[in-house]
């Protein structure tokens, strides 16, 4: 026969199991804030944005920013993809096969940038009055790109 516990021992046992299930869990939680998600970057399309190349128009676009100050931005040209970093003033040339599209959106990995940066030039970024223009130049191709975006719009209401 089992020998009868006291019911203090199973209430100590019982708040060990749930003081180690706390701890497990505050351990997870700590864990999953340190390890990035897999530094996923997704890129939204930027409506309204214009672009230029050698001051035309390119036949087939697209400006995508990954974050709301459009430091970060993905153009677009057919079929090729290049990430300009405007704070470092960079930019890469994207393997198309590395981007992901996801409805309007497109999900690019961060470790999937290539070691070296495109050699670019004559960094121009500046407030135009209702747009934020970016200009720089490709110096092996001789392109120049200009990046129109313009500011949200603010709505004052009485």
């Amino acid at each position: 026969m089992r020998a009868e516990q006291n019911p203090a021992d199973r209430s100590s046992r019982s708040h060990s199991r749930i003081a180690l299930f706390v701890c497990a869990a505050a351990l997870i939680a700590l864990f999953a804030r340190t390890v990035p998600a897999a530094d996923k970057i997704e890129w939204k399309p930027v409506p309204a944005a214009l672009l230029r190349v050698d001051d035309r128009p390119p036949a087939t676009w697209n400006l995508y920013t990954a974050d709301k100050k459009n430091d970060r931005l993905l153009i677009q040209l057919g079929g090729r993809y290049l990430f300009v970093d405007t704070n470092r003033r960079q930019v890469y040339e994207l393997d198309p096969a590395k981007l992901d599209h996801k409805g309007d959106s497109i999900i690019w990995l961060e470790s999937d940038r290539p070691a070296d940066s495109l050699a670019e030039s004559a960094w121009i970024t500046h407030d135009v009055g209702e747009a934020y223009r970016i200009h720089f130049r490709l110096d092996t191709e001789g392109r120049v790109f200009d990046i129109d975006i313009p500011h949200p719009v603010v709505a004052f209401g009485p």
